[in-house]
């Protein structure tokens, strides 16, 4: 019991150490997002950007007040505190505007000239300046992905030059004062450089970590959001199926209830009229029904739906094969905004085909054909070569219901025209704007 009692205190302080230390580790992550952007405000290239500029501010900064203390060669102090100074301004200009490639080659130029100079006053190759260049190097392996070639030829170029001017014109190169100032400055700017090209590194794997951190989240939460959009979807789909049979059973309870009445009806107009009314509401019950039974609950196959209207009408109107119906539809899926009002249309005119266009068991044939019109709209032809309608007959001063029916429907809903022509039968023509969203090749 003792012993427990003992540990307690012991394991109160590696919790809050534990704590502490994932208290500054989130501390850090803040402070340096805080610096060189938030990811979710700054892409991944201005962020190591902005790291490798406030490295090279530091840099700067160190190098010029070791080159004092070292009492080395005053222009390598002013080139330490010049590239200081370009470290924080560019770190400046990137963090406001945002706009760091602009200014990414000029940099390297004016890091380029730093080196130089560096390299002819710090003893050639014998000298600290040679390490410098592997932070240069380093820097544009980071910033000049796109000129990454171009970037290494002037590295080798410039090289091979500085060595040139070394072994040619050795009188160039400003040496050390002493081998003590030799030590210091080779053996310090060794480390610097180790410890700043770490830290490049370190800096740019860490933020390409948790770039990827931070896509593997989006990623995960994009699949979730799909998921759950699919089930919604499903959950829809579901739903509007079951609207749609209901729609469809609701009106064949209305076509069951109008043909029991008309068999109580001696009245053969109203007999007539009652099975006219149940072909629209039939028209209307066989687009729920086709899209219930549909994978696709938005279109409709137009073609399918032509080939069941008709052959329900001649079955319903005919006794025999008397009469042939010949379907042309170029368009395979409608609407159903478009197919309700044109399937009404049809079954109007296809009914009034049946009932007059043939009389006395006369054979004939129904044609119906959709297609393209001068690219703007749907062209729909219904043609019969029955007898014809009479001379003086004028759909739009029509007083039949049915005709009505349709004028509405083709000018109110579909946006059309309708034109009928009396050459060897009849021949209806309607036109109406052709909609990307209701029509489908």
């Amino acid at each position: 019991m003792s012993l427990n009692t003992d540990s307690d205190p012991l394991r109160h302080r590696i919790m809050y150490l534990h704590l502490k230390l994932a208290s500054m580790k989130i501390n850090s992550r803040l402070l340096i997002n805080k610096l060189i952007g938030d990811p979710k405000d700054k892409e991944l290239e201005e962020r190591i950007f902005n790291s490798l500029m406030i490295l090279t501010f530091l840099f700067g900064f160190i190098s010029s007040f070791y080159n004092i203390l070292l009492e080395n060669q005053p222009s390598l102090t002013t080139c330490s505190i010049l590239g200081g100074f370009v470290g924080a301004t560019s770190y400046y200009y990137s963090y406001q505007t945002g706009n760091y490639r602009a200014i990414v080659s000029k940099i390297v130029v004016f890091l380029f000239a730093i080196m130089i100079v560096s390299w002819l006053t710090n003893a050639g190759t014998g000298g600290a300046g040679a390490f410098f260049f592997f932070l240069l190097v380093t820097i544009g392996v980071m910033l000049m992905n796109k000129h990454f070639i171009p970037f290494m030829v002037a590295i080798v170029a410039t090289l091979v030059g500085l060595m040139a001017i070394e072994h040619y014109f050795p009188s160039l190169l400003v040496g050390y004062s002493n081998e003590k100032q030799h030590f210091w400055d080779v053996c310090i700017s060794l480390l610097i450089c180790i410890v700043f090209n770490g830290m490049m590194i370190h800096f740019v794997f860490s933020q390409y970590l948790q770039e990827k951190k931070r896509n593997e989240d989006l990623l995960v939460q994009a699949i979730k959001d799909r998921d759950e959009l699919e089930l919604t979807n499903d959950c829809n789909s579901i739903l509007l199926k079951e609207v749609y049979h209901r729609t469809k059973n609701n009106m064949l309870v209305i076509i069951s209830m109008l043909n029991l009445r008309a068999m109580t009806v001696e009245d053969s107009n109203f007999r007539q009229l009652a099975v006219d009314t149940e072909n629209k509401i039939r028209a209307m019950a066989l687009v729920h029904e086709q899209l219930y039974q549909s994978s696709n609950l938005r279109n409709l196959d137009f073609g399918k739906y032509l080939r069941n209207m008709t052959k329900t009408l001649v079955s319903s109107v005919t006794s025999n094969d008397r009469i042939e119906v010949e379907i042309d539809c170029n368009y395979r899926t409608l609407s159903i905004d478009v197919a309700i009002p044109l399937g009404l249309v049809i079954n109007e005119i296809i009914t009034n085909a049946l009932k007059h266009a043939f009389p006395n068991n006369m054979k004939g044939k129904i044609k119906i054909a959709m297609r393209e019109f001068d690219c703007k709209f749907i062209e729909l032809l219904i043609g019969d070569n029955g007898i014809g309608i009479p001379d003086n007959f004028n759909p739009v001063l029509s007083k039949s219901l049915g005709m009505q029916i349709n004028s509405s429907l083709i000018k109110q809903q579909l946006k059309g025209t309708i034109d009928i022509s009396k050459e060897n039968g009849t021949r209806y023509t309607i036109r109406f704007p052709k909609d990307e969203h209701n029509l489908q090749d």
